[in-house]
């Protein structure tokens, strides 16, 4: 698994990090603290404190996916 830290810290970013999303063929884990939910459920993503980083985990293989669809999310 690689751990990727995300902001997503409007409505606007969580719905089209969710949309993004599905273009991954395997699990992607979004957690903060104890918390940890789906990336692809909006409502799940909506019940963690967006305004602080999250951490998102996705399969290796994936890598070049999230690069092209999903890089504009991540903190640097």
């Amino acid at each position: 698994m690689i751990k990727k830290t995300i902001l997503l810290d409007d409505v606007k970013k969580v719905s089209n990090f969710v949309n993004e999303t599905f273009k991954f063929k395997g699990d992607i884990t979004v957690k903060h603290g104890k918390y940890i939910v789906n990336g692809r459920s909006l409502l799940g993503l909506m019940s963690l404190d967006l305004s602080k980083p999250l951490t998102c985990e996705i399969e290796e293989r994936e890598e070049q996916i999230w690069n092209v669809n999903c890089k504009r999310f991540e903190v640097q």
